[in-house]
């Protein structure tokens, strides 16, 4: 994952597509009314209960090679895995007996606890490693990361990220957690679900988190390149959000999406300034350049709930 101010760091993993033989784009990043699969009381009840029941159902799910259309069998337990994982990394982060441990010792829990249900986790990636996923026997239900990290600057909060297979790539969602006398409260979860493509899932997943601007507080941008099959020319989606009313309802300030070129070392860097952010990505070159790519930085100023292109 991206993490700080100045890295782009991935567990695997902001979203959209590019190339003639994709779907177009404008899914958007988040769907905050998209149904939860499962009862609330059942999942928050034992986190693991059930976890690895999700797991089995999907490993045995198949499709055809290349294929980008997400079966209908795949996408309510693809949400329910994501919630599963959510609840159980939030009992974790409440146990008592953790209380005050740092992020990698609480990692080694979560990931210990998922073993113990027979639930392995793959070692993260970073945004630079090029490829997707190789899954192709067994395309979904494989945890290709899980990621428990302190914002620079950010003491109070923990950020984390799953991600989880699909064919010709990963899925990623992000989870933002808050410290308060009580525990840790989950204050953003970013996640796509229900989707009819691979195109519109959240892959090489990204993010930093930027300062509180006056009253308001801090911003976290999110950036995720769409899965595919094949072709280096792709869509990357970056999205800055704020905590909204409810975690699975985050206030999305704004949200672009642009063509990268992952033909190069690096995906993508997101940098936070203090009264704002830089995306640098490898993106089309100029009609007249004899290149095929081109290096490209976009400064914004985010003010409020405003972000706007610096000129």
């Amino acid at each position: 994952m991206t993490k700080g101010h100045t890295k782009t760091v991935v567990s695997i993993a902001v979203a959209i597509l590019w190339c003639t033989s994709l779907p177009a784009l404008g899914q958007q990043a988040v769907k905050p009314g998209a149904a939860k699969a499962g009862s609330a009381a059942e999942t928050k009840s034992s986190p693991s209960s059930s976890l690895a029941a999700t797991v089995m159902k999907l490993k045995q799910i198949r499709v055809k090679d290349l294929d980008t259309d997400v079966p209908m069998a795949a996408k309510p337990l693809l949400t329910k895995l994501k919630q599963e994982l959510s609840v159980l990394i939030q009992d974790t982060l409440n146990k008592q007996a953790l209380r005050g441990t740092n992020p990698e010792e609480l990692r080694t829990q979560i990931v210990s606890r998922l073993k113990s249900i027979g639930v392995a986790v793959a070692e993260p990636q970073t945004v630079s490693d090029s490829g997707p996923a190789d899954t192709a026997d067994h395309p979904f239900g494989d945890l290709l990361g899980v990621t428990l990290e302190t914002p620079d600057g950010f003491p109070d909060l923990l950020v984390a990220t799953t991600t989880v297979s699909i064919p010709c790539g990963e899925d990623s969602s992000l989870y933002v957690f808050n410290k308060h006398s009580g525990g840790w409260e989950l204050l953003i979860e970013q996640e796509i679900n229900d989707y009819d493509s691979i195109s519109d899932a959240q892959g090489s997943l990204g993010y930093a988190v930027g300062p509180a601007d006056h009253s308001r507080p801090f911003f976290v941008v999110v950036a995720t390149i769409n899965p595919w099959c094949t072709s280096n020319w792709q869509g990357i989606r970056y999205t800055v959000m704020r905590a909204g009313k409810t975690a699975d309802q985050p206030a999305i300030l704004f949200s672009t999406t642009d063509t990268v070129y992952l033909g190069g070392d690096e995906k993508y860097r997101i940098t936070v300034t203090p009264d704002g952010f830089t995306m640098k990505f490898d993106s089309s070159a100029p009609d007249n350049s004899d290149e095929i790519s081109a290096m490209k930085q976009v400064k914004y100023k985010v003010s409020g709930n405003k972000v706007v292109e610096r000129r």
